[in-house]
């Protein structure tokens, strides 16, 4: 499901903002082209452009009911509608065949199959040679001036060096934003937002490598959570795990770490050179949950958490690395002794 909608926001993304983007600028510049052409080249070349006003606007329109291949293969199509005639029109010195570059940049944009859009460039590279070959042969219909081509030829390739650019750029950011979205999936728990195991486990071999620093670790457990479950449902204990995290995290320092370690089992890990301050600190979480009123809906209920906790003292000589186990086995050992407590070692 999360992937699910990741590959939707991506889609979105890449496929609906990036090309309404393209649509609505060249929208926009239609408006002051078609103008502009109706008073240096003729009513034709105007009627030209406002049809492919027109069709823009239709792509628009498709895009926005998700569309994007329909919207896309339009579009292309009126451009190059566009370019050809304003090649025959102006003739090469305008600078109208860098439009094609740019055609192309668009279909690989698209959400085409890799086929459709492969044959897309194909065709686009054998409209460019045909259209370049025509015109070495053939004047231009309309004779305009250099210095109005040289005009023409710097917009056109500043349209498209910005056109270009825009969608690479733009395509970058949303790949770099999907990055980042897959690597908090693979990171982050889901339901609680904490890190995960596999987070936690990279973060504890680094610190516990360590022998210098002191280390407190806890390893927590909520208990007879699988009553929660079975008497108020599955939606129940999600609101429970939510909530003791919510009610955890504030604890957590900032030279450690605060992770959920599997089902209802929570760990800790944080730099402590004081062993009483690794104790109370345990007992104090204990009691943050043994007096923190649960409501879920129309149910309130009070829970508890057991605690296995150590201290693992700076050490250069004898340096223990398997103090996350150590701390499972005490956390089993407040569980034995009825659950509840806090079972702490220094070690």
């Amino acid at each position: 499901m999360i992937k699910e909608k990741l590959q939707k926001d991506f889609n979105v993304k890449q496929y609906y903002d990036q090309s309404n983007l393209v649509y609505i600028s060249a929208f926009i510049s239609y408006i002051f082209l078609i103008p502009f052409f109706y008073f240096t080249a003729g009513i034709e070349m105007a009627m030209i452009y406002l049809v492919c006003m027109i069709i823009t606007f239709c792509s628009i329109f498709l895009n926005k009911q998700q569309k994007y291949g329909l919207a896309s293969l339009i579009f292309i199509l009126a451009m190059n509608f566009s370019v050809v005639i304003s090649l025959f029109a102006f003739g090469r010195n305008a600078g109208f065949y860098y439009y094609f570059f740019n055609l192309s940049v668009l279909i690989v944009f698209s959400n085409w199959k890799g086929i459709h859009k492969l044959l897309f460039i194909l065709l686009e590279v054998i409209l460019f040679f045909t259209i370049h070959l025509i015109s070495l042969k053939t004047a231009p219909l309309l004779t305009m001036s250099f210095s109005f081509l040289l005009f023409l030829h710097t917009l056109n390739i500043l349209f498209n060096i910005a056109g270009v650019a825009n969608s690479a750029y733009y395509y970058v950011r949303i790949t770099k934003d999907y990055q980042k979205d897959i690597l908090t999936m693979a990171s982050t728990d889901y339901l609680t937002g904490l890190p995960n195991r596999s987070t936690f486990t990279k973060f504890y071999d680094n610190l516990s490598d360590d022998c210098e620093i002191g280390i407190g670790i806890y390893m927590m457990d909520l208990d007879h959570f699988k009553k929660i479950n079975d008497t108020y449902g599955h939606l129940c204990g999600d609101y429970v795990l939510k909530e003791f995290a919510r009610l955890l995290q504030n604890e957590a320092f900032e030279t450690g770490m605060f992770a959920r370690y599997g089902g209802e089992e929570f760990v800790m890990i944080y730099k402590s050179s004081n062993s009483k301050e690794v104790k109370d600190r345990a007992e104090k979480l204990r009691l943050t949950i043994e007096n923190h009123p649960f409501q879920f809906e129309n149910h309130s209920f009070n829970l508890t958490v057991s605690i296995g906790a150590i201290h693992r003292k700076p050490s250069l000589d004898a340096c223990l690395r398997n103090g996350l186990q150590f701390a499972d086995k005490l956390l089993y050992e407040s569980k034995d002794n009825g659950r509840n407590i806090v079972t702490f070692k220094e070690v």
